[in-house]
């Protein structure tokens, strides 16, 4: 097994349930978790949305989500998931992209 999911199995607490139904719904609480599963960029990048590797990690263990689902969900991203433009950079520092991809960012009228 790889280092970092080595870490989760170290880990005396995982607060995430093991279903991927019951998970996506801790992850994107605000819509079916049918609708979360079949848009995995869209869940991957909910994941992502904080700095903590554990959604990370237990995605990775439980769910066979790999480095390339998840740099491939960044550079599919919608503007306004990742909301902050640091946790874009560790995102893309922690997934080897480099150079890193430019913050999505929404458009609005006068743009």
């Amino acid at each position: 097994m790889s280092k970092t999911i080595d870490v989760i199995d170290d880990m005396e607490y995982d607060p995430y349930p093991i279903d991927i139904k019951s998970f996506a719904s801790t992850i994107i609480w605000f819509q079916s978790p049918e609708y979360t599963i079949n848009h995995p960029d869209r869940f991957l990048l909910y994941i992502m949305r904080t700095p903590q590797n554990l959604a990370y990690l237990h995605a990775k263990k439980h769910y066979g989500y790999t480095d390339d689902d998840f740099r491939q969900a960044l550079y599919n991203a919608e503007p306004g998931i990742i909301m902050y433009e640091h946790i874009w950079e560790l995102w893309n520092k922690r997934l080897n992209i480099n150079p890193p991809l430019p913050f999505p960012k929404r458009k609005f009228f006068s743009e």
